[in-house]
């Protein structure tokens, strides 16, 4: 069966879905935090991010979700350049991605991140991703402009624990109606 590309439209990449692949290069350290969702009048889950697990609050997140009982997960959000070479942020909280991120950054071969592009595959069953590293190149004047541009401009990803969008905190559209991100919807997320 012959798989769709990702979607990569937008400021905000998700963790491709299974059989796909994304490639990007992170650009910064990351943003790590917990996250939960809370479900509005209208139906709509909405994330919930706070700093550590005990600034969360009674109430300040749904107990179930579609997958049973729901908990805050612990997080990573990365400014990256995404697969179009626009300046993107990703947010995984999946534990393969992560796990294969740390690997790659702790080994003398590859080390920092920001060295080279990185490659997450879906696992056919859709439960789990290969990370893999690609050549290590530099980055090209335009993308480290594009980078370095948002930064003298304000880019800040903290601004994430209050769930608002480090684009619009510089002056750049994030790309989503209501302001705030949606990395992952319900129907998206993988049960782990």
């Amino acid at each position: 069966m012959p798989m769709p590309k990702p979607k990569t439209e937008g400021r905000y990449l998700k963790a491709p879905k299974a059989g796909q692949s994304i490639t990007f290069r992170v650009l910064a350290d990351p943003l790590e935090f917990y996250v939960a969702f809370k479900t509005d009048e209208d139906k709509k889950q909405h994330p919930v991010r706070r700093a550590s697990l005990s600034d969360f609050r009674p109430g300040d997140y749904d107990l179930t979700d579609k997958f049973g009982k729901a908990s805050p997960k612990y997080c990573q959000a990365f400014p990256i350049l995404g697969p179009t070479r626009d300046v993107m942020i990703a947010e995984f909280r999946q534990k393969t991605i992560l796990d294969g991120l740390f690997a790659l950054d702790n080994k003398p071969k590859w080390g920092d991140l920001r060295g080279y592009d990185v490659t997450v595959t879906g696992a056919e069953d859709g439960k789990s991703y290969t990370v893999t590293p690609e050549p290590k190149e530099p980055l090209t004047e335009d993308e480290q402009e594009k980078w370095d541009g948002l930064v003298r401009n304000g880019f800040n990803l903290r601004v994430l624990l209050n769930c608002d969008d480090p684009f619009k905190e510089c002056g750049v559209s994030g790309g989503h109606e209501d302001g705030g991100p949606d990395f992952d919807s319900p129907d998206d997320r993988i049960p782990f």
